[in-house]
């Protein structure tokens, strides 16, 4: 995965985050605009927020280790060629 890439992923991931918290904060009031204050609704809400940006992170620290074993099977790669050289 080059740096493109990365800085793709990054992007979509946080970008999904973005509106997951703006969904989120939609979602803490009634269609009137009134806040919801049912505790266990807005803990359910919360518990569902946190979920989803926890797949958004792990995409990233996905992707993170992919390039990373990438990177370290080209090394192991290139070291071994000049090793057979």
């Amino acid at each position: 995965m080059d740096n493109k890439e990365m800085s793709r992923c990054y992007w979509n991931a946080t970008s999904n985050m973005h509106t997951i918290v703006t969904n989120f904060y939609e979602n803490l009031h009634k269609e009137n605009g009134e806040a919801i204050v049912d505790e266990i609704l807005i803990r359910r809400k919360c518990n569902e927020l946190i979920a989803n940006i926890k797949i958004e992170l792990s995409l990233i620290r996905d992707a993170t280790r992919e390039a990373r074993e990438m990177r370290y099977q080209s090394y192991k790669f290139i070291r071994n060629s000049d090793e057979q050289d």
